[in-house]
């Protein structure tokens, strides 16, 4: 069965595995992937649901920041309302998971704080994030940053 942009069938795969197996791992993976198939399919809050579960079911799990990506990302999808949640998800996955470019979450930070009115504490997400090492697999993350900081800066004159 090919599953590849059929969510609700990817869902209903995802689920009944992780219904189905007895080992940890296969039901983290499976989990996982039915929240996002939820996800992709346009059920944040269902997906919010599973991933809440799945996070302080699997803390340990190598899947710790994906998760909490994705939690974040639900909450977006979720509205405007959300923005406060959405600032405390993104820095739970930058402090919790510890990634190798933060630099994509803050720009996120950043323009929900931006959002919320939060103009200082906006501003110093992004210079956070400008500031981050450099080498080449940061390129990507810093020429976000820049971008962000140019559309802030156009948008403010």
């Amino acid at each position: 069965m090919r599953l590849d942009g059929d969510y609700r069938n990817a869902y209903l795969a995802f689920h009944g595995l992780a219904m189905s197996t007895r080992d940890r791992d296969t039901r983290a993976f499976a989990t996982l992937g039915s929240a996002e198939t939820l996800l992709a399919d346009g059920n944040p809050g269902q997906a919010l649901e599973i991933l809440d579960e799945w996070i302080d079911a699997y803390p340990e799990h190598p899947q710790q920041y994906t998760a909490r990506c994705l939690r974040a990302r639900s909450l977006e999808l979720l509205g405007p309302s959300k923005r406060p949640d959405c600032v405390t998800a993104y820095r739970e996955a930058l402090y919790v998971a510890n990634p190798a470019h933060p630099e994509v979450l803050r720009v996120r930070i950043a323009s929900h704080l931006f959002a919320l009115g939060q103009s200082s504490d906006a501003w110093q997400e992004l210079q956070l994030a400008a500031s981050g090492p450099t080498n080449t697999a940061t390129e990507a993350g810093r020429l976000l940053v820049l971008n962000a900081l140019n559309s802030r800066y156009c948008s403010a004159h």
